[in-house]
């Protein structure tokens, strides 16, 4: 089942997704790898996860407000599969704790804020289904 558009803008597929990055973050480009253009969206959100979260570990916070707005951009605007890859290979990687880093989860949208909530509380869950 196909999920419903907020917007009637065209989705942003994986070439889009790849060309935004690299043309949004040009000092990730270099470290991109260049199979990008053929590999999953994972692999490129894992990409800019690592890139967000070297941002949060410095304390840079007007990098972590552009990324969090771009990964915010893909989220309203991207086709499933991007989408997704936000989900699974970008919110759900990043981490907040410590007090060093605690100020980046106040940098999120709310609906990305509540989106990582959710992701928490479910890896937590099935954590504790594990050591059971």
């Amino acid at each position: 089942m196909k999920k419903k558009r907020k917007n009637k803008r065209a989705e942003i597929d994986h070439d889009a997704f790849v060309s935004a990055l690299r043309e949004q973050f040009p000092e990730i480009a270099h470290p991109l790898r260049d199979s990008l253009i053929d590999s999953p969206d994972s692999m490129a959100m894992s990409d800019f996860c690592r890139f967000t979260q070297d941002a949060i570990d410095r304390g840079d916070r007007e990098l972590v407000k552009r990324c969090f707005r771009f990964a915010d951009m893909l989220s309203d605007e991207g086709d499933w599969d991007v989408q997704n890859a936000v989900g699974v290979a970008y919110i759900e990687h990043l981490d907040f704790s410590g007090p060093k880093r605690e100020y980046a989860r106040d940098l999120m949208s709310s609906p990305m804020r509540i989106t990582w909530f959710a992701l928490t509380e479910y890896m937590n869950q099935i954590d504790s289904d594990d050591e059971e």
